[in-house]
């Protein structure tokens, strides 16, 4: 949801990495659509697929894929910044089903001319402290980015209870 507010005139391919091999592929498929770019522009690469090509802007990933790279490119040079996206599986899961990224805060060492980013839609105060805690920002400054609820795929209503012992009533009626 974050990555079409970053500027795509940037020297460098934007990064972004997601828990899920079907998030990549899908997601790469819904921002080309979104900004209107054709998928040689916004790619993905999971384990055993890529899209990417030379012409690639935006190239998202799993976190595997990213933390491969350093083995071939030590400094990540080819990013002018990585998202982590989907940032509190850090906390949520992070121990038994994403361990890699909890492993994400060591690229900011590894690719110093890169601003790292972590995006998440679902934050609590114990999730925002474990990804500022995982992601090894320490007591820099932060910033956040609110993209507002005007999201069409979402719907909440507030209402009065009238069966405040049984609020399931409400909902069915």
């Amino acid at each position: 949801q974050q990555v079409p507010h970053v500027p795509l005139d940037n020297p460098g391919m934007i990064g972004v990495t997601q828990p899920r091999r079907v998030a990549a592929m899908s997601m790469a498929s819904r921002v080309a659509q979104e900004l209107s770019l054709t998928s040689s522009k916004v790619s993905y690469q999971i384990r055993y697929d890529a899209t990417v090509s030379p012409d690639t802007s935006i190239k998202f990933m799993t976190d595997g894929v990213l933390l491969r790279e350093l083995a071939t490119d030590f400094l990540l040079t080819k990013y002018s910044v990585i998202i982590i996206d989907e940032a509190h599986c850090i906390d949520e899961w992070g121990e038994i089903f994403q361990p890699k990224y909890r492993q994400m805060g060591s690229l900011r060492y590894f690719a110093p001319n890169a601003p790292v980013a972590a995006c998440t839609a679902t934050c609590t105060d114990t999730t925002f402290k474990a990804i500022w805690k995982y992601m090894d920002y320490g007591h820099r400054p932060y910033w956040g980015l609110d993209v507002g609820i005007d999201r069409p795929n979402l719907f909440y209503a507030i209402r009065q209870l009238h069966h405040p012992k049984k609020p399931l009533l409400d909902i069915l009626n």
